[in-house]
C-alpha cells in the first residue's frame, strides 16, 4: 500500500488517502479528485524533484495562493509527501518504508521549500530553511514493517513539527552549506548522505535519491455520466399515441 499525504493543499487538510495498483475517486465536483490525481503525476516528474515547480507540461497548479486551500486558518503553508514500501536493490527480502514530507512557504508569490523531511529504512533525514538559514537534522529510527505504526511513531512527528521554531538543528557541513542557496532540499538529503559515509560530493560515487512515488502513473479521463431525470419524461407524441387506443 502507499500513502499520499496532504495538509492545506487545495482544501485537503492534514490527509491521509491510501492508494493501490488500481484507484478510482469519486466524488462531487470541486472536492479534489482532480487535484489529487495531477499531484501523483507532479510527483512522479524529475521536473518537480529537480526544480520544484508545481507547473509542468501536464499538470499546471498556478501560483502559491492558487494551492493553499482557501478556508485554510493559516495560509501561509502547505505540505504534500508520500510514504511506500520499496526494495532498492534485489537482493534485498524484505521492503522498506521509503517517505517524504515537504512543506512550502510563499516566495515571490511561488511556492518555496521551507521544510523537507525524509526516511529509508532507518534512518531519517529533516532539512529546514529560516531567516536564511539552511539547517539539518539527522537520527537513526527504528526499522518499521508495519506502515500505519510508521505513521503513528514517525511521520504524525514531521506533520505536527513546529513551522517557526526549530531546535536541535545544526548548520550544513561546508561541502553542502556552499550550494544550498541554489539547491532544491531532497538533493541536499544525497549529499548530506554522501558526505556523512566519507565519500565526496564531486565523485563518481555520488547519486541523488529521489522518493518513488508511484513511477508508472496512467491518468484516465474522468468518467462522468450523462445527466437525466429521476423519472421518464413523457412526449407529445407519446401522448399523442395514447390518446387514440381505446379504453
Amino acid at each position: 500500500m502507499q500513502i499520499l499525504f496532504l495538509d492545506n493543499f487545495r482544501g485537503f487538510s492534514k490527509t491521509y488517502i491510501p492508494l493501490n495498483d488500481v484507484n478510482f475517486l469519486v466524488g462531487e465536483n470541486s472536492t479534489g479528485k482532480t487535484s489529487v490525481l495531477g499531484l501523483l503525476k507532479l510527483l512522479s516528474s524529475p521536473y518537480f524533484w529537480f526544480e520544484n515547480t508545481f507547473n509542468i507540461p501536464e499538470v499546471n497548479f498556478g501560483h502559491f495562493d492558487d494551492i493553499v486551500s482557501i478556508n485554510a486558518t493559516a495560509r501561509d503553508y502547505f505540505s504534500v509527501g508520500f510514504i511506500s514500501t520499496v526494495k532498492e536493490d534485489k537482493q534485498e527480502t524484505t521492503k522498506k518504508i521509503h517517505a517524504f514530507l515537504m512543506t512550502f512557504s510563499q516566495r515571490n508569490g511561488r511556492p518555496y521549500p521551507s521544510f523537507y523531511a525524509y526516511s529509508y529504512g532507518d534512518i531519517e533525514y529533516k532539512i529546514c530553511r529560516i531567516a536564511k538559514q539552511t539547517k539539518f537534522k539527522q537520527n537513526a529510527i527504528p526499522l518499521y514493517s508495519d506502515m500505519k505504526q510508521f505513521v503513528q511513531e514517525v511521520y504524525t512527528g514531521w506533520v505536527n513539527e513546529p513551522r517557526s521554531e526549530k531546535t536541535g538543528y545544526t548548520v550544513l557541513p561546508k561541502e553542502v552549506r556552499q550550494l544550498s542557496n541554489r539547491m532544491p532540499l531532497q538533493l541536499m538529503v544525497s549529499m548530506l548522505d554522501t558526505v556523512k559515509k566519507g565519500k565526496q560530493i564531486a565523485s563518481e560515487d555520488f547519486g541523488v535519491r529521489i522518493p518513488v512515488v508511484m513511477s508508472e502513473v496512467a491518468w484516465l479521463a474522468p468518467i462522468r455520466s450523462k445527466p437525466r431525470r429521476t423519472y421518464d419524461e413523457y412526449n407529445s407524441t407519446s401522448l399523442l399515441k395514447a390518446s387514440k387506443q381505446p379504453i
